[in-house]
């Protein structure tokens, strides 16, 4: 079926588009609890699906998902239904017909069960609520007692305008574009995710919408100098758009590392780079987000020489996160205890953090260069670590190696961390003593071998 057949059906606040099936938990929270949205699948077509929340635990089968069919009746009609025998003029009217107008108090829906004498909860449907039908016949809590609306980070795809297309990459592309926010126009970067007409891709796509979709609401949260700002995603129809700000000439910090080699002032490596972005991870770290993919690629770096932390598609919010299922991942960037037992803490991005450091006073080397990733493996797990780049300061190769124990107990914090390279900073700062003259000449003496090595090279 075609999921576009009912022209009105993005005026429905609980249609929430091709939001991914992983952003449910944080959409619906209550039992009962329910929104209509695009699943893509793999059978060549796309599928209008209703999920709803069932049971208050976050399990597998705590959501579950039916398909909303839509068929031409006689006189050219239209017909939506869930069960053959319950036919519908509208979604309006399917889901209205379920209960959804009867909303239920948020404080009633805690109580979706009741003790047992074996002990946990039975789910049950409350005396008034035995009017409710049931959506699905074998669960009794099946029931549409309130339809999500969306998020704030969902934004509505008419507020947005695709204007330059500036790259065009596998299945999407990169553009200039704006954004109505407030009744005002602002100018941004777009990332427009396109939806294959056939089963080639379509796990790229939903990884890539999945991705975008998380990014976009942990970003939401946020507001920070070094952190990128996100001004949502838009997704109730295809290309899937992620809007964010935009900047006059900026490039990951891994290619502006790459491209000035040998002209990057250290002074500009510890205080716009290293500083930057301490404190960026600081920040979401108080946030109690763990980003998962801390590189000198992650970072975006602005003509004016500010640093912004982006990709937050892998990111989670809590205490820790244990990968579920294989997946590739940026071997080394990755702390020991996430390769081996899938554990990801904030003292995991502290780890990465360590590589970012050998990243900038290697203008964007590769670490651990000419290793195996077999190798980088063993090595990381032995607690054998890199050696400290030539145009490294002691301490800041202190500082890396504080970040890269092998124990995370033992890790510093990223507050340690910004501090550490502030009292740094302090002590070759134009004021200080002769201590701190020395510094800087010890500096400027490694900066000059660098450049020597880097021409023998060359």
């Amino acid at each position: 079926m075609s999921v576009t057949t009912e022209q009105q059906i993005e005026n429905y606040t609980f249609y929430h588009g091709f939001v991914p099936k992983e952003e449910l938990p944080h959409l619906l929270q209550k039992v009962g609890d329910f929104l209509i949205r695009i699943a893509l699948r793999t059978q060549n077509n796309s599928s209008l699906v209703l999920s709803l929340r069932t049971h208050r635990e976050n399990t597998d089968q705590s959501i579950r998902h039916v398909l909303i069919h839509y068929r031409r009746g006689d006189g050219g009609s239209s017909q939506w239904l869930i069960h053959e025998n319950q036919i519908y003029a509208s979604l309006n009217e399917l889901c209205s017909d379920r209960g959804v107008q009867q909303v239920m108090p948020r404080d009633q829906s805690k109580t979706m069960g009741h003790e047992t004498p074996e002990g946990g909860r039975k789910p049950y449907i409350p005396n008034h609520l035995t009017g409710f039908k049931v959506t699905i016949h074998v669960i009794k809590t099946s029931i549409l007692l309130q339809g999500i609306g969306r998020q704030p980070w969902e934004v509505h795809n008419d507020s947005v305008t695709v204007e330059k297309i500036v790259e065009r990459f596998s299945g999407g592309f990169v553009s200039e574009g704006r954004i109505s926010v407030d009744g005002a126009s602002r100018a941004v970067i777009v990332k427009g995710v396109d939806v294959p007409v056939s089963n080639s891709g379509i796990i790229e796509t939903k990884e890539e919408i999945r991705a975008i979709a998380n990014a976009a609401r942990i970003l939401s949260e946020f507001e920070h100098t070094n952190v990128l700002k996100a001004y949502g995603v838009a997704m109730l129809r295809e290309p899937v758009l992620f809007i964010t700000e935009t900047f006059a000439n900026a490039s990951t910090l891994y290619l502006t590392l790459r491209k000035r080699r040998g002209d990057i002032p250290d002074m500009e490596k510890l205080e716009n780079m290293c500083l930057a972005c301490a404190r960026a991870i600081e920040y979401i770290h108080s946030k109690n987000c763990i980003h998962r993919c801390i590189a000198a690629r992650s970072v975006l770096y602005t003509e004016e020489k500010l640093a912004k932390l982006c990709e937050f598609g892998l990111a989670r919010t809590g205490d820790a996160y244990i990968l579920k299922k294989s997946l590739r991942v940026p071997l080394k960037w990755t702390a020991p205890e996430s390769l081996a037992a899938c554990l990801y803490t904030t003292k995991s991005d502290v780890f990465s953090f360590s590589i970012l450091l050998f990243e900038v006073f290697t203008e964007g080397k590769e670490p651990y260069k000419g290793m195996s990733s077999a190798e980088v493996k063993r090595m990381v797990a032995c607690g054998s670590r890199m050696d400290k780049p030539k145009r490294c300061p002691e301490e800041i190769y202190a500082l890396m190696k504080s970040c890269w124990e092998q124990n995370p107990d033992d890790r510093c914090t990223m507050t340690d961390a910004v501090t550490r390279i502030e009292r740094f900073l302090r002590s070759i700062s134009p004021s200080g003593n002769r201590a701190k003259s020395k510094n800087k000449r010890k500096m400027r003496a490694e900066e000059r071998d660098v450049h020597r090595s880097n021409s023998e090279q060359e």
